[in-house]
């Protein structure tokens, strides 16, 4: 008997097997009807000689975990059988094609259909990682395509088969579990260890084919694929296809890495990276600034994004279905009751734990807190937040403390749908403040069914206490909540503060991490050589304490960088940094300056749009991919990031001025003047550049008149003398630019470090002393 009558003869009269698809090395596909569902279902057979070698009841387990993932870009499976020797089991029919089918027929994907597809399968591997299930066989045959969107089918199988089979006789029968051509080393080398980050291997092998039209590796035979793997570089894609930009290319070949951990480490950093990769002309538009900051901020900055950022926030990733999205949760500043000071920082102090234990839960996106705080005060309903920052649920309550009691008030809620998913009362006392973060954190990632790590599991902590003083816990929230100002007089009282948490508990790593942050927004305000020592000994102290605090890590990464110019360590602790918080704003964006300054352009401008895209809202996250279009001479791109940060804040001096500069790069006349006159030149950077314009619009006379309004700004105020140096280059003035730049290296000016990318110091670079001060840099 033929094996379609043999299936049929197996499922019985519920349903009609009605043609068969086609298969590959493990299974044979049908298409039938369920008849008393009305519905289509695709039947995967397993044949013979494999499934006679199964433990059915381990691959039936294994079958019904995988069942549990529902996703939209995910397959579901939906029953599994064994009768008669059949092996089988049914998903539903989805109308389209396979990946597979549709390289068959076009070769290579237009760049933009390939991303976008990209996004979808990342988007489903992202939520099987964070239930701690592994694909182990991504390729184009189990990619299905329906209209626009990508499905990814198969989930688990390929666990079930290696769980459920004799370690020798798949290989007996010359089945290999997963597929030559997108199967990572040490999947291929058979260790017994294989991890999510197989997968991340598996679509950069996907990617690189549906970019260039072949997979990284081809031989002769199996065996020739296998070792290309374990042993050969890929060619370069863009000398296959020179369309591809370059930073889609460095996210594909990262994930290609031979090793795991030199590898994108899960499945959401990757989103991220994708959803920020230039895959059309996008990051190259830009729309006029608007008048109003919260009419940008409640109405207009989803579609602000999608316009700068190429996202695809309304089609398929909005509440419903938002590209990991699905376990995603934005912290509101929770509000302060009776409305004293004591209050007010102890609410903002509760909320910025919130944001930092549930930042720690893998496969939980967190909005950042510069973007949630974006928000306070503004009047937008729980679905306009959700829209505004991408997420599937809003985590929003109040505070009320009235002497050593305290009470808090939370609620969980799905904005698509504007319900409470959850909701609690804490009371308890300053002393129980630890334990009541650790438990509502805990409550809000049991309501979002997240699996926690193993070493965060029902018996540890989520939130750790920080402190055996509750009053140097009570000093650093007032630190805190100064220094978050920005305002160089909190910025001075925070450090007092800090101090006095420190006289309460001298082990409090969380209060010398303030004081080095303290110090750190105190350099950029004042000359950095007074405040970035003692920024990077108290970052010292804080690691020395607790080695696990990513945002000590990245102050002391900015100490070495910019201020001792040491990018070897510099660039360690930038990856810590990142291995501790990956979705620390921030580090991806001080990554950027790194890697501008090792040459790393492409790898640059990847981090620079990933640090904007975790947090949408901020206005600092927007100054990174400005300076590094700047750095690059990349004119265009000036632009369009000035003006998403105009959008932001119309009120950005340094945007403005950015964005006049570039335009008068590019000869842009009418452009750059009504930019410049709009532009109040009051600090002392901006008219440097402003001057810089204005010499490129051919005015030396306001050109003079700002960079003399620079040097007068220095008596007030810090600014940058390269700043100064810049525009005496512009001017081939190289006596005076030389004397600036001297002035820079003896203030330890942070930007000396792109001395030999930035394109403001062609005009120096064939001159001897140039060479000299690179050496004197240690570049």
């Amino acid at each position: 008997m033929e094996l379609r009558e043999r299936l049929q003869a197996t499922l019985g009269i519920g349903f009609t097997v009605e043609q068969e698809l086609g298969g590959g090395g493990m299974s044979r596909v049908y298409v039938a009807a369920e008849h008393e569902l009305g519905r289509r279902v695709v039947v995967k057979v397993l044949p013979p000689d494999i499934s006679a070698g199964l433990d059915v009841e381990r691959f039936r387990r294994e079958i019904q975990l995988a069942a549990t993932l529902q996703h939209p870009h995910i397959v579901p499976l939906l029953s599994t059988g064994a009768r008669d020797g059949l092996l089988f089991y049914t998903m539903p029919f989805i109308a389209g094609e396979s990946l597979r089918a549709r390289l068959t027929r076009e070769r290579q994907l237009p760049v933009s259909d390939a991303v976008r597809l990209l996004r979808d399968v990342v988007d489903a591997l992202a939520f099987a990682h964070a239930h701690g299930i592994v694909h182990r066989d991504v390729k184009p045959d189990n990619v299905l395509v329906s209209g626009r969107h990508a499905l990814v089918t198969d989930f688990g199988v390929a666990k079930a088969l290696s769980t459920a089979t004799d370690p020798g006789s798949l290989t007996a029968t010359g089945v290999t579990l997963g597929t030559p051509s997108y199967m990572a080393p040490e999947q291929a080398a058979g260790e017994p260890n294989v991890d999510h980050r197989a997968d991340i291997y598996a679509v950069g092998a996907l990617a690189y084919e549906l970019l260039t039209g072949r997979p990284p590796f081809v031989g002769a035979s199996a065996q020739q694929v296998i070792a290309a793997h374990l042993t050969q570089s890929p060619e370069p894609i863009r000398h296959l296809r020179e369309s591809v930009p370059d930073a889609l290319a460095e996210v594909v070949m990262r994930c290609l890495a031979k090793k795991p951990a030199d590898r994108w480490q899960t499945a959401e950093e990757l989103l991220v990276r994708l959803e920020v990769v230039p895959s059309s002309d996008a990051l190259h538009a830009g729309r006029p600034p608007v008048p109003n900051r919260r009419v940008v901020i409640g109405v207009a900055i989803v579609a602000a994004l999608a316009l700068v950022l190429g996202w695809t926030i309304v089609a398929h990733r909005g509440p419903k279905a938002a590209a990991g999205a699905a376990k995603s949760v934005a912290v509101l500043p929770l509000a302060s009751l009776g409305g004293d000071t004591a209050n007010a920082y102890f609410a903002d102090g509760m909320t910025d734990a919130l944001i930092t234990a549930l930042a720690k839960v893998p496969g939980l996106r967190v909005t950042p807190r510069a973007s949630a705080f974006a928000l306070k005060g503004a009047k937008l309903t729980t679905r306009q937040v959700g829209d505004t920052l991408r997420v599937a649920t809003v985590l929003e309550g109040s505070v009320q403390r009235i002497g050593g009691q305290i009470r808090i008030v939370v609620a969980l809620t799905d904005p698509a749908r504007d319900s409470t998913l959850w909701s609690e009362t804490y009371d308890g006392t300053w002393e129980d403040v630890f334990a009541m973060q650790d438990s509502i954190s805990r409550s809000v990632v049991g309501a979002l069914r997240v699996r926690l790590a193993h070493d965060a599991g029902a018996g540890s902590q989520l939130v750790r206490r920080a402190t055996k003083s509750a009053d140097a816990y009570d000093f650093y929230l007032q630190g805190r909540y100064l220094l978050n100002t920005g305002r160089p007089a909190n910025v001075e009282k925070s450090l007092d503060l800090f101090g006095q948490a420190l006289q309460k508990d001298s082990s409090f790593a969380l209060a010398y991490a303030g004081i080095a942050d303290a110090y750190v927004t105190l350099a950029f305000i004042r000359a950095p050589r007074d405040a970035f020592p003692k920024a990077e000994t108290a970052a010292n102290q804080a690691i020395a304490l607790d080695s696990t605090l990513a945002e000590a890590h990245l102050t002391h990464a900015m100490a070495r960088l910019v201020f001792r110019w040491d990018l070897t360590g510099a660039g360690r602790e930038l990856r810590r940094a990142l291995e501790l918080g990956p979705s620390l704003p921030q580090a991806h964006s001080q990554y950027s300056w790194y890697l501008v300054a090792t040459s790393q352009v492409s790898a640059a401008i990847v981090e620079a749009d990933v640090g904007r895209a975790l947090d949408p809202l901020s206005v600092d996250a927007t100054l990174f991919p400005m300076l590094v279009a700047l750095y690059t001479g990349d004119h265009d791109r000036l632009i369009a990031a000035a003006k998403h940060a105009l959008e932001l804040d119309p009120s950005n001096l340094r945007a403005s001025e950015l964005l006049g500069y570039a335009y008068a790069s590019k000869g842009q006349r009418g452009e750059a003047l009504a930019t410049l006159s709009h532009a109040a030149c009051n600090v002392g950077f901006n008219c440097a550049l402003s001057a810089i314009a204005q010499l490129r619009l051919g005015d030396r006379v306001a050109a003079d008149r700002r960079i003399r309004e620079a040097i007068s700004a220095m008596k007030t105020q810090y600014v940058p003398p390269d700043y100064i140096a810049w525009f005496y280059a512009t001017l081939a003035d190289k006596d005076a630019a030389f004397a600036w730049l001297e002035k820079a290296y003896a203030a330890r000016s942070p930007t000396l470090l792109m001395l030999k990318v930035l394109p403001l110091y062609a005009p120096l670079r064939n001159d001897p002393r140039f060479a000299a001060l690179v050496k004197k840099v240690g570049l």
